[in-house]
């Protein structure tokens, strides 16, 4: 038997917090679902999370959780892309 899977996240322990990501999701429901579960697995410890600036809904819903945006999001490319 197959399941769907509509959204993965993934995870790992920092120096100074816990790291949520990446995550790759079919959509934003899906997205906040997996992460809303990582987060409870934290439960009151410092966790960090990247979000591309084109995921507005995404950042939106983490600064609904209390998270504050303390740096942009760079992502890296090589050659003559102008966009991932």
């Amino acid at each position: 038997m197959w399941v769907k899977l509509s959204a993965v996240c993934f995870g790992r322990p920092g120096s100074n917090a816990h790291h949520i990501g990446p995550v790759t999701a079919l959509s934003l429901e899906s997205a906040e679902a997996v992460v809303a579960a990582a987060l409870a697995s934290l439960r009151g410890q410092s966790v960090v999370i990247d979000v591309p600036d084109a995921r507005t809904g995404m950042r939106d819903w983490l600064k609904r959780l209390g998270f504050v945006e303390r740096r942009s999001f760079t992502r890296m490319l090589r050659g003559d892309q102008s966009r991932p």
